[in-house]
């Protein structure tokens, strides 16, 4: 495949670089103060009506004082900036939730937490303490269209069944043994939302090769890869490459030493990701995965010898508090 075919490929299933920057002028909050990284669903790379973002808080503060009025279906996660176990969330933090002003639920953290928050309903988040400047707290937000709307059930009264917490993110499966670190996940069922959305983040410590093979699913997904030192998330302190290609046409080979996304749709052929070089473990490469699916397993069809990714249970470290939730 010549260059001028490479290049089209990449229009349709690859971005990095300018492509995926948030400048840190963007931002409107202060206390995220680095470039980060954002994911855009454009026509051009999936038409799926969504964006993602991830950012680095590296201050107390608090989004939204006055509480913002939710206009579009959002999933908001917080992780530990330390992705030796980023289910610690290395601080404190408080989000509040209600159907109205005057009706508010407050729930506080010590862990890592996703909460689902459909349209129409007020929220303010506060991060009121970071335990270590070196490892702040990794915001991560997906968010659908504002005319992709969910409905929060008018006899719903304890919101915290929209919320996951500390082991309850736990993907107790490691991506490979030179992945030790524990994974979180979420499926938008598990927190009364959108049927068809798994998302889980994977920090990866260690250089290693994925089994040759091909597979395809029967569903959409967006895999990115960023950094995870603060001050330079767009460097990955490393470099991984992924194989796509359509049906019926030369596999194509990415690779990239900077944060990169890939529309894997569905019925496309591609490999499992290899990490060929990881420079510091301390700072591992992120991989966060949005499927539009029920379970990641659905719609797996294997080719070649392309095997299941996860491998046996690994324990998770001990180091973290419980949550304080009140009401």
């Amino acid at each position: 495949m010549n260059e001028a075919q490479k290049m089209a490929y990449a229009s349709r299933y690859f971005r990095t670089g300018a492509e995926v920057r948030l400048a840190k002028e963007e931002n409107p909050f202060p206390q995220m103060k680095y470039d980060s990284v954002r994911l855009l669903s454009t026509p051009d790379f999936g038409n799926l009506n969504t964006s993602s973002y991830w950012q680095y808080i590296c201050a107390p503060f608090v989004m939204y004082p006055e509480l913002k009025k939710n206009d579009r279906d959002r999933y908001l996660t917080l992780l530990g900036g330390d992705m030796r176990n980023a289910l610690h969330l290395g601080g404190f933090a408080v989000i509040t939730i209600g159907r109205s002003q005057d009706a508010l639920q407050v729930f506080q953290f010590e862990r890592a937490v996703t909460v689902y928050l459909p349209a129409g309903v007020f929220y303010s988040i506060e991060i009121r303490e970071i335990s270590d400047p070196k490892f702040p707290i990794l915001y991560s937000e997906l968010s659908f269209s504002p005319s992709v709307k969910g409905t929060l059930p008018d006899d719903m009264t304890d919101f915290s069944v929209l919320f996951k917490s500390g082991e309850e993110l736990w993907f107790k499966t490691p991506i490979h043994p030179s992945a030790p670190y524990p994974r979180a996940g979420y499926s938008s069922g598990e927190l009364r939302g959108k049927d068809a959305l798994r998302r889980r983040f994977t920090p990866v410590s260690h250089a290693y090769e994925a089994d040759p093979g091909t597979h395809a699913h029967t569903y959409d997904t967006y895999v990115c890869f960023t950094g995870t030192d603060p001050e330079n998330m767009l460097d990955l302190g490393g470099e991984i490459e992924l194989t796509i290609g359509e049906e019926g046409k030369e596999l194509i080979t990415f690779s990239s030493p900077v944060a990169c996304e890939f529309f894997i749709g569905k019925g496309l052929l591609h490999g499992l990701p290899v990490f060929k070089k990881v420079n510091n473990p301390n700072r591992p490469i992120l991989m966060t995965e949005t499927a539009f699916t029920k379970s990641f397993e659905d719609g797996y069809v294997p080719l070649g010898n392309a095997q299941a990714m996860d491998s046996e249970n690994m324990p998770l470290p001990q180091e973290n508090s419980d949550d304080r939730r009140s009401s």
